[in-house]
């Protein structure tokens, strides 16, 4: 009866999700229903307890930090331009750009510290570009997801730095344990599309000497207004504009209301011509 009755947490914890609760409060309702159902009310004290010791530890302080960071690195254009020297540098190898991929995801699990992050920042640089060079799909979606899995080995991990103090291990311990077991793992990710692409060409083309992938621009516009006199024309001229910069192959150009306009984001001679 009882190993019944706790199955029945695995059906409520979906009806939960399902129902668009976040997964962190899905998680501790659910054990703190069942475990009143259970144990009594003491459970609500020993969860009390326990979160207050975790939320206490200062170590816990470096999460937010690391995912500043990633977030640093994606806006300020650091991630593409890191992306970019490492493709220089790895072109010639068979199956150079996923090569590259998992590079630019072991420095940016170095640098955050979380999977989803690392997933989707890199991928948003590289599937694109592996996609245009001819790249098999399988190969790109599996570069992406086990790069972007290093983030829970590489140091410094958000996973370990959490349960390292409810486990009360040294994270430091931790961390210096993860490093080698880390880069062996990206290291063999690495032999392994060498191996794939040296036996299948086809699924990872190299970039020849004096070739260049074509380089995709993004753009974000912002009207005025919605009901701006010229909001079905005006995309097209930017989009058309930009492709007249001889680098650049494609535009992707979205519409966004956030920042909203303000005359500030004007020029000096959009202002004059308009005397404003």
């Amino acid at each position: 009866m009882d190993v019944t009755f706790a199955l029945w947490m695995f059906p409520a914890l979906l009806g939960c999700l399902f129902l668009g609760f976040p997964v962190a409060f899905s998680l501790i309702g659910i054990a703190l229903v069942w475990g009143i159902i259970t144990f009594g009310d003491s459970v609500v004290a020993m969860m009390l307890a326990k979160v207050d010791d975790i939320a206490s530890n200062y170590v816990i302080a470096a999460v937010p930090l690391f995912i500043f960071m990633g977030s640093l690195l994606e806006r300020s254009g650091v991630a593409a331009k890191l992306f970019e020297a490492i493709h220089l540098w790895v072109k010639r190898l068979p199956g150079g750009l996923a090569i590259g991929t998992i590079l630019l995801c072991v420095v940016f699990a170095a640098s955050t510290g979380i999977v989803g992050a690392t997933e989707t920042v890199v991928g948003l640089l590289a599937i694109p570009v592996m996609m245009r060079a001819g790249y098999n799909k399988s190969l790109i979606s599996g570069t992406i997801c086990a790069g972007g899995s290093l983030g829970t080995i590489i140091p410094p991990s958000v996973v370990v730095i959490i349960l390292g103090p409810v486990a009360d291990v040294s994270i430091g311990d931790l961390f210096a344990g993860m490093i080698l077991p880390g880069l062996m793992l990206a290291g063999c990710y690495i032999i392994y599309v060498m191996f794939r692409c040296l036996i299948r060409p086809e699924d990872g083309p190299r970039v020849l000497d004096g070739e260049e992938l074509p380089l995709l621009e993004k753009i974000k516009l912002t009207l005025t207004s919605p009901n701006c006199p010229v909001a079905e024309s005006l995309p097209k001229e930017v989009k058309d504009g930009a492709m007249q910069v001889e680098e650049i192959e494609d535009v992707d150009l979205e519409l966004v209301w956030d920042p909203p306009w303000t005359k500030e984001m004007m020029s000096d001679a959009a202002k004059l011509e308009l005397n404003l």
